[in-house]
């Protein structure tokens, strides 16, 4: 066993030396017990991503009650999260279990962009469910009425603004490992000084915008619903439920939003502010994996959380099984009060 050890220790170093040949940074190697526990931990993140996403994505696909508009931009979500686990995850799960990134500098770059653009896709994706929500709720420029064009006009800039924020960052900034060398991200410890004012702007517009963005839209829509139902002069139970599902549903996003991101976040500023700064291996990996379980409350909160959707799901399983058809209405019998009318079909 102490010789199997040492073969597989001096194997890593060896591996390690390989990708430093073309990496900035000084990659040291870890306890193999660390890159297990990663492998465990993604794996399970990835398998989990792929089967929630995937059975939205073919849920809405097949579903007639799915086709609002507010469901496209939720089908738009779960396509960059399942596609954000399908390729970083699986990568994740290989690099780990070799203990190094045995991929290449190319396929770093590409990986890097790539989840890195589904990942902005993400984020807008989910400003853009908050302002549609407040629009039709809140009513600040009278009533609105989503359409199939504006989701799919908000589908498409969702991934252009993507595309404007990661393409600089392919050209310009560049890709390399984080932490202990398993995962590739943008360098954030660059001395560029134009490359460090692209990297704030961008995680100014990115990041901040979108908590910025979700506590003013959410803010609204609960003063909204509570006004609403103190005016009434009839207070129902119905009423006073949405009013806490509602109220529920804010505080899960805003929570898991903040516990999934600003881990990174406060890393990459710290590697910003200060490039010369010696980071710990596990201070930069533990954050960016972190990161990575949003692709599984994504749809969680959005989809299996809400009454409707969670319906739509069971009926296509129990379609596939000889179940009933699918495609039979049952929102005549879903009692709803005045004010949640405008989202109904969210």
């Amino acid at each position: 066993m102490a010789r199997f050890r040492a073969n597989m220790s001096s194997d890593l170093k060896t591996n390690l030396v390989r990708v430093m040949n073309w990496s900035e940074l000084q990659i040291e190697p870890v306890p193999r017990a660390a890159y297990v526990l990663l492998c465990i931990y993604i794996t399970t993140v990835t398998v989990l991503a792929l089967s929630a996403n995937g059975l939205f994505i073919v849920t809405t696909f097949r579903s007639k009650n799915l086709q609002q508009p507010i469901h496209y931009v939720l089908r738009n979500l779960a396509v960059a999260d399942f596609c954000s686990a399908l390729l970083g995850g699986s990568v994740n799960i290989t690099t780990n279990a070799k203990g190094y990134f045995y991929l290449g500098q190319t396929f770093c770059y590409l990986e890097g962009f790539l989840v890195g653009t589904f990942g902005i896709v993400n984020l807008t994706s989910i400003c853009i469910l908050s302002f549609s929500r407040y629009l039709v709720i809140c009513k600040p420029f009278g009533t609105y009425v989503p359409s199939r064009k504006h989701a799919k006009y908000a589908m498409a800039l969702a991934w252009i603004w993507a595309l404007l924020w990661n393409t600089p960052q392919l050209i310009f900034g560049g890709y390399d490992l984080e932490g202990i060398g398993t995962n590739c991200g943008p360098v954030w410890n660059t001395k560029r000084v134009y490359i460090r004012v692209y990297l704030i702007c961008f995680m100014i517009c990115c990041f901040f915008g979108t908590v910025v963005t979700l506590a003013i839209c959410y803010t609204k829509i609960l003063m909204t619903i509570r006004e609403t139902r103190k005016a009434s002069s009839i207070r129902s139970k119905n009423s006073e439920k949405a009013e806490r599902d509602v109220t529920k549903m804010v505080v899960n996003i805003m929570v898991a939003f903040l516990i999934c991101w600003t881990p990174y976040v406060i890393v990459a500023l710290a590697a910003v502010s200060n490039p010369g700064m010696r980071m710990n291996q596990y201070a930069g990996t533990i954050p960016v994996y972190f990161a990575k379980s949003s692709t599984i409350y994504n749809p969680i909160i959005y989809t299996m959380m809400n009454g409707k959707i969670r319906k739509e799901l069971f009926r296509v399983f129990k379609k596939n099984y000889g179940g009933e058809d699918m495609d039979t209405s049952y929102e005549s019998n879903r009692p709803r009060t005045n004010y949640m009318r405008g989202q109904s079909s969210c």
